[in-house]
């Protein structure tokens, strides 16, 4: 595994960066979901290295990332963290892979920069209200503060239900911070707080807009994008593919990322086999 550094944005942030593989003038960026790290995509960086170039990131207030002084965590503060560090790592393909809100990211990022030749949805869209509420309770819950490791592994259980073991273990091990009387979710607490959702109308306009080939992943058992959002967001896609990941809900990351490895890399390939 590649050592993490941190670039620095001119916003005064320390975004923390991995970068892995050989960079064959293709590189795919990894952009996890809310309250999560770049530590979930560990399985796909290894599958993805030995073919492309792989960057990982801890969106700000995330991870090993700095907090922002003001609790700036909109989409527009993401987005430009983002571009600042492709700028930094002087990157001249890419290919964006986001979760849910990294999936928000890549889109936006995707509309301005030509750069980006595919795009991967992972879960990502414009999700049921309802349900994007519970993800914003559940997160907000969790800074309540665990008096040990096995009580927070008991709590990540009931709301990750199809999570693997080994993905609990990893959640364990990455994002927690010990303050020294309780464990808390290596994040500041502000960033599900933010209005982070774009609806139904927003999503369709601008992917009616893309042009580069676009899969749109969700999980099989996944209530935040249903089959016939995903429907809807194909049709207006120019060359769009959709897949569907099995044993596995919004939390694909950590329910089944072996079954999502299957899913992008064949789609990752045909975008940099011969670049």
């Amino acid at each position: 595994m590649s050592p993490r550094f941190f670039v620095n944005t001119s916003g005064g942030l320390a975004i923390s960066v991995r970068t892995e593989g050989d960079d064959k003038n293709v590189t795919c960026i990894l952009i996890h979901g809310l309250a999560d790290g770049m530590f979930v995509w560990a399985n796909l960086f290894d599958s993805l290295a030995s073919h492309c170039g792989v960057v990982g990131l801890d969106l700000r207030g995330h991870g090993n990332s700095g907090w922002h002084a003001n609790r700036d965590y909109s989409i527009d503060a993401y987005v430009t963290d983002l571009v600042e560090v492709i700028g930094d790592l002087n990157l001249e393909k890419f290919i964006l892979i986001g979760h849910s809100l990294g999936g928000i990211i890549a889109t936006e990022v995707a509309k301005m920069d030509s750069r980006v030749v595919g795009l991967v949805l992972v879960d990502a869209g414009p999700a049921d209200p309802g349900y994007s509420a519970i993800i914003r309770q559940r997160v907000q819950e969790g800074f309540r503060g665990f008096d040990s490791k096995d009580e927070y592994r008991d709590w990540l259980t009931e709301g990750r239900p199809l999570a693997t073991d080994s993905a609990l273990r990893m959640l364990v091990e990455h994002s927690l911070a010990d303050d020294g009387s309780v464990f808390r979710p290596r994040c500041d607490p502000a960033v599900a707080l933010a209005s982070i959702e774009h609806d139904e109308k927003w999503w369709l306009a601008a992917l009616s807009k893309c042009s580069i080939p676009t899969l749109v992943v969700r999980g099989a058992g996944s209530a935040f994008i249903s089959q016939k959002i995903q429907s809807k967001m194909l049709s207006v896609l120019k060359r769009g593919t959709g897949s569907t990941v099995p044993a596995s809900g919004h939390s694909i990351v950590t329910d089944n990322l072996e079954g999502l490895v299957r899913v992008i890399k064949p789609f990752v390939l045909a975008l940099t086999v011969g670049q």
